[in-house]
């Protein structure tokens, strides 16, 4: 099987090197910056499932295998080097709204949490053998307040230089990358984006106030323009980490809301730029994607759909990833069966 033109023209190595001298230039010219953003999205190519053999699917095999074959393109498959990554952002319109979730509070104390490896999150991803990082992309200050002001969230040289950072978070270790986005206010930004980029006659049921007000904000705005509006950095730089595990031809889970939006703000500009995504987490029932934006695999356990969003932020790939590594042991070919059965 020949690498796709994407693999062979951007390993991970290269696009680390490429970008930071990116960031080292993001002061020149905010338009340029966003041109070669999109320059980089309209280099990507459509994933060919059919190009040959190496991709046949175990006729048992779940959705989540039958999604990772297709997604890399290998055979067999073999996952070691798994990593979960959490951008966190803090949003201003949340001062305006104390009974909003999670709060400030909240928020530092699972960082916190997370730091002194104390968090169910981080057992599970001990459990999955995974590695977990955690960016703060608003560690002293919260965005703009979007709502009270005529303020975007992000100007564009905010964005793409998170962006950039999204990017830089794919290493070249590694062979599967999840990532969910967490803050003050995030879940309610990234639940306007999904619904600035539904069809219009789709409708969804019981919006708070935060996220009525974001939508109305942006003005039916999508793509970039529509997170530069009412998205904050961490979507933006889950958006870098889309881009970057596809140029790199790594597959990856998309974890939560955060990322949903993340996923249709880039579908926005390449519809088949998902490909080697696959949606999971707590994601409300009336707004799953179509199959053919990107996979949709369920919360693998009922009591995920019992937590609140930013409670179950990252679970659900974490625990996905033990399950997808078993059934690569099951499916591969097993060669020492047939001198067993000579033996007999």
């Amino acid at each position: 099987m020949q690498l796709r033109p994407e693999r062979q023209v951007f390993c991970m190595y290269f696009v680390n090197i490429y970008h930071r001298s990116k960031m080292s230039q993001m002061n020149k010219n905010p338009d340029q910056n966003i041109n070669e953003i999109m320059d980089l999205i309209d280099s990507i190519n459509i994933i060919d499932t059919n190009e040959d053999n190496t991709t046949t699917v175990p006729a048992t095999a779940s959705a989540a295998l039958d999604w990772l074959h297709r997604a890399t393109g290998k055979a067999p498959l073999s996952l070691n080097a798994e990593r979960l990554a959490i951008f966190s952002a803090n949003y201003g319109f949340t001062g305006n709204f104390p009974s909003s979730a999670p709060s400030l509070e909240y928020v530092n104390n699972f960082i916190s949490d997370s730091n002194k490896n104390t968090l169910k999150l981080n057992r599970l991803c001990e459990h999955a053998n995974s590695d977990l990082r955690l960016y703060e992309l608003t560690p002293s200050a919260s965005t703009p307040d979007t709502i009270k002001s005529d303020a975007t969230s992000q100007t564009s040289e905010e964005m793409v230089r998170a962006m950039a950072y999204g990017m830089l978070a794919v290493e070249h270790d590694i062979d599967l990358f999840s990532a969910s986005t967490f803050g003050a206010g995030s879940d309610a930004a990234a639940l306007a984006i999904i619904l600035a980029h539904l069809p219009a006659s789709q409708t969804f049921d019981g919006l708070d106030i935060i996220t009525a007000s974001l939508f109305k904000k942006n003005q039916g705005e999508k793509g970039l323009s529509c997170l530069m509006n009412i998205g904050g950095p961490e979507i933006s730089a889950l958006c870098g980490a889309i881009l970057s595990t596809r140029l790199a031809g790594l597959p990856m889970f998309l974890d939560g809301l955060g990322s949903y939006a993340a996923l249709l703000v880039l579908s926005h500009h390449c519809s088949h730029i998902g490909q080697h995504c696959a949606l999971t987490g707590k994601i409300p029932l009336d707004i799953i994607p179509d199959e053919k934006l990107v996979t949709f695999l369920p919360a693998p356990y009922e009591y995920i759909s019992e937590l609140e969003n930013y409670e179950a932020t990252g679970i659900s790939s974490m625990c996905l990833i033990p399950q997808l590594k078993n059934e690569i042991l099951i499916s591969a070919p097993d060669k020492n069966l047939k001198k067993r059965l000579e033996s007999y």
